[in-house]
């Protein structure tokens, strides 16, 4: 049917229809009607069905008949026999004849026949093996189903093309909208099967044109509500009973990406058997501080804080805290604990002699000049429960600083993938008049004024060189340090530096008021990553000049390693 206006057509029953062009400008209603490839030459057109609608694919022939005439020989062909609704095409069984004539002609040919099918307007015979002349394969002719006889003689004739690998017949192409009349629910299904497995119903968007065109989308959209309601929501359910595979999403080779299961209720990523690529399963990214409201079983990235968070028994947490030895190493500090035999319930104070500090680890601390300490202090946050404090004192070649371990311990090299991070509190920043330096990371310096790290990775202050944090790799005294831009501030800020590999350091700061971290820089050269410049985790403060008493605390310290591969 072809028009411009408004078209109804319509059947007291199910009509299985196999072939029908319609062209339509404007609307179309369908009552009881099936089988349909609905054209569209205006953006407007509308295909309406009302009632009961069957497409139906065509029944294949049987396979043909195939008799040599004229003088037989013992070469082989091979054909089959399609049917043709004018949509696609349904392939009968192929029949090899074994008596051909090596050369096929008009006087020793092979007569192909076939059987008559519903539906058909022609029948296409394909050529698909040839031992002999010609020994091409592809579509040899076409049958009008009007024709007295369904036979075709190959005389020799050319062929093109190959024969299609499936029933491309019954598909409901719609260039314009399809719409269900309203007023009930409707279905979209794949006909029962009279016996065997059921047929599969497959929706495909348009393919694009040829060129850098994109394929369409396959949109599924609930219906939106017209008043007070809420919008409807697309369900996706398995039908009768629950299945191991009730839904499934695959990639373009059929390997699965998600499984969900419905019988064992379980959903999985990537193939149950598992492959050498891996599939991904990337959470949502949370860009700013703060968590959102929990869930039991909630999980989530925060890159303002760089973790995974998880949700567990009604709070918060980091998902990966602690880590597991086999799999890294983790040493924290929260600088909270006595001297062995204190009293004093705030902790310990250790002047210029090395005394041992009763904390998580086993710190020490040292230093010059009769004045200069380093002492727990009264936290000035509910966040910062333990806080040490390093005190020049009043000389001005006053040092102080803290260590993890003795002073034969260095236990740390580079490999790849260690983690330093901590907070400290610049009180007064260095100037001409009371100049100091502040050292803050992996460093082996001793106590001794003007000293610097032989071996390590770490921050430096120097406000004679630069106003900003600089950044520092060391081995066998050879250093590479570098100026930031980001400017050294008062208040509480974070440092952090990442080993990505063995010969890449990544230093990070976030001073107070910032939502993130800012990369600074990196380092490439003189990193301590073989055991003869292996070195230790210290804070140090070197007095250079003035009378006035310098500090810088520390809230934490943690240190971490998460392996590639278990040790």
């Amino acid at each position: 049917s072809t028009g411009a206006s408004t078209n109804n057509i319509s059947d007291s029953s199910t009509t299985t229809i196999y072939s029908n062009q319609i062209t339509n400008d404007n609307s179309m209603a369908f009552t009881g009607l099936g089988g349909l490839s609905i054209g569209k030459t205006s953006a407007t057109s509308t295909l309406t069905l009302q009632g009961s609608q069957m497409i139906s694919k065509l029944s294949a022939p049987s396979a043909p008949s195939v008799f040599p005439q004229g003088v037989s020989g013992s070469t082989s062909y091979t054909y089959a026999v399609a049917a043709y609704d004018g949509s696609g095409e349904a392939l009968s069984n192929i029949t090899t004849v074994l008596a051909g004539n090596a050369t096929l002609n008009s006087s020793n040919f092979n007569r192909i026949s076939w059987n008559r099918v519903g539906g058909a307007i022609s029948y296409r015979v394909y050529r698909t093996a040839s031992s002999g002349t010609p020994n091409t394969t592809g579509l040899i002719g076409t049958v009008n189903a009007s024709a007295a006889t369904m036979s075709l003689d190959d005389t020799g004739l050319s062929a093109s093309g190959s024969a299609p690998a499936s029933n491309t017949s019954g598909d409901l192409s719609v260039a314009g909208d399809l719409l269900f009349a309203q007023g009930q629910a409707h279905t979209i299904s794949a006909a029962q099967a009279s016996s065997g497995a059921g047929n599969d119903l497959t929706i495909v968007a348009g393919q694009s044109g040829t060129g850098a065109n994109n394929g369409g989308n396959l949109i599924l959209q609930a219906g939106a509500t017209g008043g007070s309601g809420t919008t409807g929501s697309v369900i996706i359910r398995a039908n009768g009973s629950n299945s191991a595979t009730a839904f499934i999403v695959q990639d373009s080779s059929n390997v699965d990406m998600l499984n969900v299961d419905s019988s064992s209720q379980i959903v999985r990523i990537g193939p149950s058997a598992g492959n050498t690529t891996g599939t991904l399963l990337v959470l949502g990214n949370k860009t700013n501080t703060g968590d959102p409201t929990g869930v039991n079983g909630a999980m989530y990235y925060n890159s303002a804080m760089g973790v995974m968070r998880c949700y567990i028994d009604g709070f918060w947490q980091h998902c990966n805290d602690p880590t597991r030895l086999a799999n890294g190493y983790n040493i924290q500090e929260e600088f909270i604990g006595e001297a062995p035999g204190s009293t004093d319930g705030q902790g310990w104070t250790c002047g210029i002699s090395s005394v041992g500090i009763g904390t998580t680890h086993s710190w020490n601390c040292d230093g010059s000049g009769s004045d200069s300490a380093a002492a727990a202090v009264a936290p000035d946050s509910y966040q910062r429960p333990g806080q040490v404090q390093l005190t020049t004192g009043t000389g001005s070649n006053n040092t102080v600083m803290t260590f993890l371990g003795d002073d034969d311990s260095k236990p740390f090299l580079i490999g790849g993938g260690e983690t330093f991070e901590t907070a400290i509190n610049i009180p007064t920043l260095s100037n001409g008049t009371d100049r100091y330096i502040a050292r803050i990371g992996l460093c082996d310096a001793d106590e001794l004024h003007n000293t610097d790290c032989a071996n390590g990775v770490y921050f430096e202050y120097d406000s004679n060189t630069s106003a900003n944090w600089r950044y520092a790799t060391a081995a066998a005294s050879t250093r590479t340090k570098n100026s930031s831009t980001k400017a050294v501030a008062t208040g509480w800020t974070n440092l952090k530096w990442i080993a990505t590999t063995s010969g890449n350091i990544n230093f990070y700061v976030k001073s107070s008021g910032d939502a993130s971290y800012t990369l600074i820089g990196s380092n490439t050269t003189n990193i301590p990553n073989t055991t003869a410049n292996a070195t230790r985790i210290l804070f140090k403060i070197d007095k250079f000049a003035g009378t006035n008493a310098r500090t810088y605390k520390i809230d934490y310290m943690d240190y971490w390693n998460d392996f590639s591969a278990r040790r």
